[in-house]
């Protein structure tokens, strides 16, 4: 599993995370964390794909505490925090 930030670091919030603004208050919100699962033969694999099969699995929950801990890991490093 490899965690991507979506490409370039956010200009508005310089986050290497999309950020969610708040249309009416121009705020942001939250940050979306994206993950592709790298595969050797068929590039980058979907969360459409992986997820439904952690969710059988039942590693749904490791999975997404491993998503939001890598998350806040690139968040502290694009900050220049760590």
């Amino acid at each position: 599993m490899s965690f991507t930030a979506a490409g370039a670091r956010n200009r508005r919030s310089g986050s290497p995370l999309p950020a969610l603004v708040n249309l009416h208050t121009g705020e942001i919100t939250t940050f979306e964390a994206l993950a592709r699962w790298p595969h050797p033969e068929r590039d980058q694999v979907s969360p459409a794909e992986f997820i439904p099969v952690a969710e059988k699995t039942g590693l749904m929950g490791p999975l997404g505490e491993w998503i939001l801990r890598q998350a806040c890991t690139e968040e502290v490093k694009g900050r220049g925090l760590r």
